[in-house]
């Protein structure tokens, strides 16, 4: 005999289902929030903007910053937080930004010759049980100057730095060099740990880092690009000397005849002499 489902049963059955997907939705929740929770996770900062040649900046528009599928300029004051899965993207050519991290500052960057942007990701990588921060280079140049170990993957290639070092991406996509300015460098997937100073390899995806040989003038700008980047694009502006300044040049100028360079004396004091060279 079947029984017939009057309004009430069927009111009662409607709440009992809600209640039960109520239920599930609060058990996925409670599993999705840790890994979401580790997502949102801060591991850094955004500490300076810089640019070749001109003072620093608190934000650019050149300097993008993408969460959650949002993108927006990137801000040095007050600094933007660094998050796992951040993705940073630098589209104007000369333009660095300073990253802190907990062991290392790292200065990500377009090398010279490129006109692709920089794209970064923070990522992780998990040694001895433990998250770490793992950064990940897409497109462009980085120098990290690393305190305690730090993580850089490449090319699907992961180095753990214990010191200072210069990685680029080739213009190609397809290879890459990594410049150990000093200290010590491991590749653990191919068990290879180097020490030492001014030592390189190039990096192809899926096979093991290959030592090259550099000349010096390589070595040398190499040097000079993670020294500007580390240090110099950082430096406060100087004000121009007031003698080169294009007011005092032109007057100046007229010192000049035949060829001749003129002295002015201050005071009648020769110590106050000025040499005017156009």
């Amino acid at each position: 005999m079947k029984r017939r489902i009057g309004t009430v049963d069927r009111e009662w059955m409607l709440v009992w289902r809600m209640i039960g997907w109520m239920g599930c939705m609060i058990v996925l929740t409670g599993v999705a929030l840790p890994a979401e929770a580790w997502a949102q996770t801060r591991v850094g900062e955004v500490r300076e903007i810089g640019e070749r040649g001109r003072p620093l900046n608190h934000a650019s528009p050149h300097a993008r910053l993408t969460r959650l599928g949002e993108s927006r300029t990137i801000l040095a004051d007050p600094p933007d937080s660094l998050l796992f899965r951040d993705l940073l993207e630098i589209t104007k050519r000369d333009l660095y930004l300073k990253l802190l991290f907990e062991s290392a500052v790292v200065v990500p960057g377009q090398h010279e010759e490129t006109v692709e942007q920089g794209r970064y990701v923070v990522g992780d990588t998990t040694v001895e049980g433990r998250s770490r921060v793992q950064l990940v280079v897409e497109k462009g140049a980085i120098v990290v100057d690393a305190v305690q170990c730090f993580f850089v993957r490449i090319l699907g290639i992961q180095s753990e730095l214990c010191s200072s070092a210069f990685y680029e991406m080739g213009l190609n996509g397809a290879e890459a060099v990594v410049f150990l300015r000093e200290g010590e460098i491991r590749f653990p997937e191919y068990g290879i740990v180097q020490a030492g100073e001014n030592i390189a390899w190039r990096l192809r995806r899926g096979v093991p880092p290959v030592p090259i040989n550099l000349s010096a003038r390589v070595v040398r700008r190499y040097q000079q690009e993670s020294q500007y980047r580390l240090e110099e694009v950082w430096e406060p502006a100087q004000p121009t000397a007031f003698w080169k300044k294009p007011s005092f040049l032109l007057p100046a100028a007229a010192l000049v005849v035949g060829g001749v360079v003129f002295a002015a004396t201050r005071g009648g004091d020769e110590s106050g002499f000025i040499d005017v060279v156009i």
